[in-house]
């Protein structure tokens, strides 16, 4: 199958990445951000499984690409909090609590109390994408699979497992989603240029915020307000950003950069937001543009300083 580098989706992921360092500073846009930025991942993700590598290969790739950050940046994470605990007085962790939460549970709600907080998505990015690799290699009939993944992803619902795997079992059905697309995509049965992937999806958006309003969804914990409303809302956005994003086409060499860091960046956005918020509360009591600015501009240091080292 086809899966070769699209600049397309490159400025997808950007836009993404900065969705996300955007809604983890209280502004605006951030209700509406958390309505579709986690399934946008997701979604990106799915359309880079290769089904044609072996299971192994595939495993290798996706243990050093996702796992081996999780393990390096959650003890990144924890070391910071406790460093700044103790600089500010504040009350200590129970470790032992945190070093289960962090290598055993591994979801949103397990990793809350550090800066790894965000990398619940690392864990349930490898099982899901793994369920989504062994479902279309190893299944061909496709109503099977469809069944499969819902059956999945209804029962993450219910149960509450270790390692995250509830969380990708929930996150399966638009990584599952994403290998789709991209495939009817590489075969040129989906054109995003088509000026209704924009306007149809912006019509019927309108329609269930007129009767709905936003539709809340915390994929870390598992929280949709309404499960149906939850992913048409979040595709219909994620459609939209596809017609946007094949529409632009935007190069350069710094989109390249940050495409090609996404998880780096995502991973050190905490860290960046914080100092950020540190730095404007020094002058002022509000001004998320500029502590969105100022994030930014420290992340695209670290991405400088990553590629010299």
């Amino acid at each position: 199958m086809l899966r070769e580098r699209e600049s397309w989706v490159d400025n997808l992921k950007v836009f993404g990445i900065l969705a996300v360092i955007l809604g983890h500073i209280s502004s605006p846009p951030q209700a509406f951000i958390f309505t579709w930025h986690m399934p946008l991942f997701f979604i990106i993700s799915g359309f880079f499984i290769n089904i044609d590598r072996k299971p192994l290969e595939f495993i290798k790739k996706d243990l050093y690409r996702l796992m081996l950050p999780y393990l390096a940046f959650t003890f990144l994470g924890l070391s910071v909090e406790v460093f700044k605990r103790y600089v500010l007085g504040r009350e200590s962790l129970d470790y032992l609590s945190e070093l289960y939460n962090i290598y055993i549970w591994m979801d949103g709600a397990a990793l809350i109390n550090t800066y790894a907080f965000v990398l619940w998505f690392l864990p349930v990015l490898f099982f899901s994408r793994l369920v989504v690799f062994y479902s279309c290699k190893y299944v061909n009939n496709i109503y099977i699979q469809i069944l499969t993944v819902i059956l999945l992803f209804s029962a993450s619902f219910f149960y509450e497992i270790p390692f995250a795997i509830d969380n990708a079992l929930n996150s399966v059905l638009f990584v599952y989603i994403g290998f789709k697309i991209f495939y009817l995509y590489s075969k040129g049965l989906l054109n995003f240029k088509k000026a209704y992937y924009f306007w149809m999806p912006l019509l019927i958006l309108g329609i269930i915020y007129l009767f709905y309003g936003l539709p809340g969804l915390d994929m870390a914990r598992k929280n949709y307000s309404n499960i149906p409303i939850n992913i048409v809302w979040s595709l219909l956005v994620i459609v939209m950003l596809f017609f946007v994003s094949n529409k632009l086409k935007i190069t350069s060499k710094m989109l390249d950069e940050w495409a090609k860091n996404t998880m780096f960046v995502f991973a050190m956005h905490p860290y960046t937001n914080n100092i950020a918020d540190a730095l404007v509360k020094l002058v002022m009591t509000h001004g998320w543009q500029i502590k969105f600015a100022i994030s930014i501009a420290l992340l695209q240091v670290l991405i400088i300083l990553k590629s010299k080292v």
